[in-house]
């Protein structure tokens, strides 16, 4: 009988690489929920009729642990970031930031892949709203959920801020201003070329609602 292989036993890190760890962590962090604000504000502001708003996640208090910080873990698979309805279209829409050129399609995971394939698959706008590089530069698409399926489908494992520049896939450019000091993710024309892309008798409906 063969003796099983021994584990290899992962190095333990010094604590100064991680607290660098945990200091990293928390900057990505803040810099996607500083995203999430923009786009939320955008919604907020689309004047077409909408009822658009953030998921927040689904998370339980374990225990306190002082100072106002709380233990907690997810209860159950997340959903899209931004969950409601346009013109009486149901939407979903899924923020994504990185600081490099490229997003890897692996980001998206399969609990937000479901949730964006379903609304999508029901004939609703179902979006990526990427956003690249230099955060104070704010380069940022939205790609639809076909879009990235197809992606998949043919293999692709990243999509470049150059290649969406260049018009190589379907999405659609996300502007920003700044407004009362904040700034704030211009969503209206988007939304319409979105709500166009759909088949002829969603936006029918759309424009009966």
């Amino acid at each position: 009988m063969t003796a099983p292989t021994p584990r290899r036993k992962r190095p333990v890190k010094p604590e100064a690489e991680k607290a660098a760890d945990r200091l990293r962590r928390q900057q990505v962090k803040k810099r996607g929920e500083r995203w999430q604000d923009m786009l939320a504000a955008g919604f907020e502001a689309l004047t077409a009729p909408h009822d658009i708003d953030k998921v927040e996640p689904p998370v339980k208090i374990i225990r306190p642990l002082g100072a106002g910080r709380y233990e907690v873990v997810f209860t159950r698979s997340g959903d899209a970031d931004f969950r409601g309805g346009y013109r009486g279209i149901i939407t979903a829409v899924e923020a994504k930031d990185t600081a490099a050129d490229q997003l890897e399609l692996r980001e998206i995971d399969d609990a937000q892949s479901d949730a964006l394939a379903r609304v999508h698959r029901q004939g609703g706008i179902a979006l990526v709203a990427v956003r690249f590089g230099d955060e104070s530069a704010c380069r940022a698409w939205a790609l639809p959920w076909a879009t990235v399926a197809a992606m998949r489908a043919a293999g692709k494992r990243v999509v470049t801020e150059r290649e969406l520049a260049a018009g190589e896939f379907e999405a659609y450019l996300i502007r920003v201003c700044v407004f009362c000091g904040d700034r704030v993710a211009l969503l209206d024309q988007l939304m319409e070329e979105s709500l166009f892309n759909l088949p002829s008798a969603v936006r029918e409906m759309a424009g009966r609602g």
